[in-house]
């Protein structure tokens, strides 16, 4: 094949690639239904995994979702909702913490940690404000409450509610929630 022929080749592969990419671009506008001063709406095909991996305030979520293989759940159908700590709420956490908990020795128990984010079904804030409690992924009851505009999850606040993505929701908190620790097991995140 000659330069003209491959150039030709690559310049069409180009143009195809970027139509590709941008195909999905007009998903992102709320419906009638929706009230857009309360609910971020990303289209059906970003899920709760995409978003977080997305959002420059989750970087560490992103990383401990993955290590621990809750991904592959978090990209099902769903739906669910996830109470995504910030990278300022992994850093409240004791030194050393962190990088302990993204140690492929320690996979289980970061599986068991971030499960105490997730409730599998699509729980709006306005849903959890009238909640007391809620039975999340690893089968813990976090409790909830509600004033005025703040819902708290777990004793953490929520910062930015009703990021809805294809499969679920997000509520943006400030805190890791911390898993109930039994006789039998002592979890510190």
């Amino acid at each position: 094949m000659d330069t003209l022929s491959r150039f030709r080749a690559l310049s069409i592969f180009l143009i195809v690639l970027v139509l590709t990419a941008t195909s999905g671009c007009g998903d992102s506008t709320p419906s009638q239904d929706d009230d857009p001063a309360s609910t971020t709406v990303l289209g059906d095909s970003t899920t709760v995994v995409g978003v977080v991996q997305t959002d420059d305030r989750f970087t560490t979520l992103a990383t401990a979702i993955d290590s621990s293989g809750l991904d592959s759940l978090l990209t099902q159908d769903g739906p669910y909702t996830l109470f995504a700590p910030t990278n300022n709420a992994f850093g409240t956490l004791p030194e050393g913490t962190v990088p302990d908990l993204l140690d492929g020795e320690n996979r289980d128990r970061l599986r068991m940690i971030l499960s105490q984010h997730v409730v599998e079904r699509r729980l709006m804030s306005e849903e959890l404000a009238g909640m007391s409690q809620v039975e999340t992924l690893r089968g813990a009851l976090v409790s909830v409450s509600a004033d005025d505009n703040t819902v708290r999850v777990g004793g953490g606040t929520v910062l930015d509610a009703d990021i809805v993505t294809g499969n679920g929701v997000i509520h943006v908190v400030d805190t890791v929630l911390r898993p109930p620790v039994s006789d039998d097991e002592a979890v510190e995140p």
